[in-house]
């Protein structure tokens, strides 16, 4: 392992300068050598010339179903079925052109948020095994999937069904000739990104292969996926492979005009890194390139629309939890300015004063999902946490009314959202005792500079 010897200016200029592709072009718009949202979009323009007014014209119309079923779930309706709809459609229109399915969707989604019951939908799948049935893309049953067995583990239970839908990953082999497949895009001939699948079975086999209890109970319910040590060594090997080495990170590759264009992709590398507890290669250089796409549009930055958000904020503060013995003293300082302030922003922009966390309409898939990110990033912050953060000495001053606040509102959602139950673990495990006068008493948590402060 390198150790982060270098200020931190020094290794972002090291990166731009000799891994030019860690860095986003300005203004989030396509350069030479960065892949970028832009770059992707204008490859699918080529295939489609009419693509930009057609994704556009469609996302008008998906705004105010997305605002109408976040405000559904946020007076307790689960609604999973049209969360489903919603999530596929969004992937559908920034990775294909296949309008025609997206229209399906899109009525679709519209009838669906007319009929509450959707219980339906969080059960697994007696046919293939998956949860979430409302997906039709295969690779979209795989995050729910992994979630629900996370949750079987933890209370030492089995699914139902055997895992059949996971047969074409059941071996070695097949698992990496469709990592081999999907890591190389060519958009403008295809009309496809495949970055979501790409990510989504690389992040399911690496929890598979990786959480040994994971891996033993599904190894139990469906004996035809061969889960054993060669099975977690093939994918290791590939991971160590796919590793870019000037920045440090994974993500899709693209075939441009001749050249081969690998993403710095935080998302992925945030999945690889946090997956292998940090038993990765490269640290001098992931740490450089996470500064150097700061202000980057996801996934090849932090920012979403040019914003913060809570989702992305829990990633990079998981990475540098994982990264912090890699930084020199020097640089450790500079990263504590640099998370201060992206925590305050992230808080100002969706801490509401009743403790809940504001959905990003165009970026969380449900209410639930924004919920938990929230509270992932204060405990992993150390902000909701009895344990001393990871970054700073300094304890926050009105940790205990905001964090049992947050707890109260979760206790008063949607209980049947699964996000909401791993939110209200995540923050009972964090140890803050909700009981003494402190958890009650009066806090600034309403000002928009407050998280500053507090620190």
């Amino acid at each position: 392992m390198f150790r982060y010897r270098l200020a931190v200016p020094a290794l972002v200029m090291m990166v731009l300068t000799t891994g030019a592709r860690a860095g986003p072009a300005p203004g989030g718009q396509a350069s030479e050598g960065f892949v970028t949202r832009a770059l992707i979009a204008q490859q699918l323009v080529r295939k489609d010339p009419h693509y930009a007014e057609m994704r556009d014209e469609r996302l008008e119309r998906i705004a105010p179903l997305a605002a109408q079923l976040h405000a559904l779930q946020e007076r307790g309706e689960s609604l999973p079925c049209s969360a489903q709809i919603l999530n596929e459609t969004r992937w559908l229109l920034k990775a294909t052109d296949n309008w025609s399915v997206v229209d399906r969707n899109i009525f679709e989604l519209r009838t669906t948020l007319l009929d509450p019951d959707q219980g339906f939908d969080v059960s697994q799948a007696p046919h293939d095994g998956s949860w979430w049935t409302s997906y039709d893309s295969w690779f979209k049953k795989l995050d729910p999937t992994v979630n629900a067995l996370n949750r079987f583990v933890a209370l030492d239970l089995k699914p139902s069904y055997p895992l059949h839908f996971l047969a074409p990953i059941a071996t070695a082999d097949g698992l990496v000739a469709m990592l081999d497949r999907l890591r190389v895009n060519d958009v403008a001939a295809t009309g496809v990104d495949q970055r979501d699948e790409l990510g989504a079975v690389a992040a399911f086999a690496a929890e598979l292969a990786f959480k040994r209890p994971l891996g033993d109970l599904v190894r139990q319910t469906t004996p035809e996926l061969r889960l054993d040590q060669s099975y977690a060594a093939d994918l290791e090997r590939f991971l160590d492979g796919w590793q870019d080495p000037e920045t440090g990170y994974w993500g899709a590759w693209y075939l441009v005009d001749g050249r081969l264009l690998k993403a710095a992709d935080l998302s992925f590398t945030y999945h690889m890194i946090a997956y292998r507890d940090g038993n990765v290669g490269r640290w001098d250089r992931i740490l450089a390139t996470t500064l150097a796409i700061r202000t980057g549009e996801y996934p090849y930055g932090w920012r979403f629309k040019g914003e913060d958000n809570t989702h992305n904020a829990y990633d990079i503060v998981r990475i540098l939890e994982l990264g912090w013995p890699h930084l020199a003293p020097e640089a450790q300082a500079q990263w504590r300015g640099v998370i201060r302030d992206l925590l305050r922003t992230v808080m100002a922009a969706t801490l509401r004063p009743d403790g809940s966390f504001a959905p990003i309409a165009s970026f969380d898939s449900s209410f639930a999902d924004a919920q938990y990110y929230g509270v992932s990033l204060l405990v992993k912050s150390g902000y909701c946490s009895a344990k001393p953060p990871f970054w700073t000495a300094t304890r926050p001053r009105a940790a205990p009314a905001t964090c049992c606040r947050i707890a109260d509102r979760l206790a008063r959602a949607d209980q049947r959202a699964k996000p909401i139950g791993a939110a209200e673990r995540r923050l009972a495990k964090a140890g803050i005792d909700c009981t003494t006068p402190a958890a009650t008493a009066e806090d600034a948590s309403a000002r928009p500079d407050w998280f500053g402060e507090d620190w």
